[in-house]
């Protein structure tokens, strides 16, 4: 024990209570509503890019109907069948399912989604509207 310090040799003393004191506060201060939802934004940006770059490279790598996504034609309140999606799409020729090759953008006004990229898959989306191109392939 050092006498002169009042602690243990080589335990670190006063430094690591510190340090551990700023770590907490520094650990209260992240945890702010304000740098939560900060950080989750990124995290979903991320995600997003993520996203973007996986539709990317399979268009890059071909495109073809096989790495498209595909949904059931007579799936509701998705983005894939919705008219105001605006992302690579095409009925298939039996007009059962929809070939979706990227991700689009919300056009509706009154979906909390307008102007946001979205997947085909993403909803439900109680604003949703048939896609006129499944009307005509019926």
């Amino acid at each position: 024990v050092d006498e002169a310090e009042g602690r243990e040799a080589g335990t670190g003393g006063d430094w690591v209570e510190d340090f551990a004191k700023g770590s907490a506060i520094r650990y209260a201060a992240w945890r702010s509503p304000r740098n939560v939802t900060a950080f989750l934004g990124l995290v979903a940006c991320s995600l997003g890019v993520g996203a973007t770059r996986a539709f990317a490279a399979s268009e890059h790598h071909g495109g073809g109907s096989s790495e498209a996504f595909a949904i059931a034609a007579d799936t509701k309140e998705r983005c894939g069948t919705c008219e105001f999606w605006g992302g690579r799409r095409r009925v298939s020729e039996d007009g059962k399912t929809v070939l979706a090759e990227s991700l689009g953008v919300c056009s509706n006004p009154a979906s909390h989604n307008y102007q946001k990229v979205t997947t085909p898959e993403t909803g439900p989306m109680p604003l949703w509207k048939k896609w006129g191109a499944l009307n005509a392939a019926r």
